[in-house]
């Protein structure tokens, strides 16, 4: 079973995004993906990356992923 930070560094290749496009999209940082895609916390010494972190994340990446699936923008009023 592939582990999810592989996963997600093998979403962000099939989406043609390079980390930087990804970080403009998302508001993380290159360094935050990196690490992301790494499995690892950009925390000193936290160690692998949290559930709750990985929610977050993933949620992120899907929310770019369905706006550029539908060619919408999103809007907080609509």
């Amino acid at each position: 079973m592939t582990k999810q930070h592989e996963q997600a560094r093998q979403w962000r290749i099939r989406r043609g995004f390079s980390v930087d496009k990804l970080a403009e999209l998302t508001g993380y940082s290159r360094e935050a993906i990196y690490a992301m895609e790494r499995g690892e916390s950009t925390r000193a010494g936290a160690g692998k990356v949290k559930e709750w972190v990985w929610h977050r994340y993933k949620m992120c990446c899907a929310g770019v992923d369905a706006q550029i699936r539908s060619g919408l923008n999103f809007d907080w009023g609509h």
